[in-house]
């Protein structure tokens, strides 16, 4: 089993569950704001910046971070880092359902990230691919995904007071200074009926069509 303060603790977020009386609700249907959220080509650019600088301000130094281009110990670089980060925020919707003691988040194309946290701060669990760990931190629902290649995901989960924005904090990190960061935001939404099919543009937002059976001669069945 994974070492929960371990896993969590390293990056100082195990703190206090909240109150019962006052726990968030993450329970809904959640669709991404691309408005709000980060674009990873800008962000990685930005990234690759600021990383740069950090390097030409600190070269001859023994702690120096990975400048642009380089890699770590695992030949990964800070691009691989962000390519990986888009193939995990591929989704537009995100389906959660709460219990007193459970929270599932459903990703279309991902595994669920599951956290039962009835009566233990921080729940962890590990397999052939991986370790997980998750717990509170405050009003916050972390997980703490670890990779195989020394690749690991550290997701934060944040509701506003009215129930009506999410937001989801993504650090995917390599080894001890390669890290990069992606935010995210979503808006609730009523899922409609199974009868019709949603897809999202970049010019009318979320669009929905009627689900029927094909009439033989290739009209649509009401």
């Amino acid at each position: 089993m994974l070492c929960a303060e371990t896993a969590l603790g390293q990056e100082g977020i195990v703190g206090l569950p909240p109150d019962p009386d006052s726990k968030p609700n993450f329970e809904g249907s959640w669709q991404k704001d691309y408005r709000r959220s980060d674009d990873v080509e800008q962000k990685l650019n930005l990234t690759l910046a600021a990383i740069q600088r950090q390097y030409e301000r600190a070269q001859g130094r023994s702690d120096v971070p990975i400048a642009v281009g380089q890699t770590n110990n695992r030949g990964t670089t800070i691009v691989d880092l962000a390519r990986f980060a888009e193939l995990i925020s591929r989704h537009n919707d995100i389906y959660i359902s709460q219990t007193d003691d459970e929270v599932r988040i459903s990703r279309d194309g991902e595994a669920d990230l599951v956290c039962h946290t009835e009566d233990q701060f921080v729940y962890s669990q590990s397999g052939d691919l991986g370790s997980e760990a998750c717990g509170w931190a405050g009003d916050q629902l972390i997980f703490r995904i670890n990779l195989p290649g020394d690749v690991s995901v550290l997701y934060r989960f944040s509701v506003s007071d009215d129930r009506n924005d999410l937001n989801l904090q993504k650090r995917v990190s390599s080894g001890q200074y390669m890290t990069f960061d992606l935010e995210e935001f979503f808006t609730r939404y009523e899922a409609v009926n199974q009868d019709y099919e949603c897809v999202q543009t970049l010019t009318r937002g979320r669009v929905c069509s009627r689900v029927g059976n094909l009439k033989s001669d290739g009209s649509q069945e009401q």
